[in-house]
């Protein structure tokens, strides 16, 4: 059966440096439209670690959904992600930007 899989296209980060660059970039695209408190999160204890996790909220929610676990893990030496997912975290909850 031959394989579907294709090549990555993607370009990881190098360094922490350009790691936390490219984050700060990702926050520059949100509008004023998101709601500050549900912007995308990234933790770090200020330097590169060996245990990263990236976690994706669901639907409907945002990346506040994590406080309390990105807590648990910041504090056993883990750096993490959570972005924003598209349409997601806006400070007008009643938008229709979902359908």
């Amino acid at each position: 059966m031959p394989s579907t899989l294709q090549p990555s296209t993607e370009r990881p980060a190098t360094s922490y440096d350009e790691a936390c660059t490219r984050f700060e970039a990702l926050l520059r695209q949100d509008t004023k439209a998101i709601d500050p408190a549900s912007a995308s999160r990234l933790v770090t204890p200020g330097h590169r670690t060996e245990r990263v996790m990236v976690l994706f909220h669901g639907l409907t929610n945002s990346p506040r959904q994590y406080e309390s676990l990105t807590e648990r893990f910041a504090a056993r030496g883990y750096s993490l992600l959570i972005p924003r997912i598209p349409f997601h975290g806006y400070a007008d909850r009643m938008n229709v930007d979902h359908a």
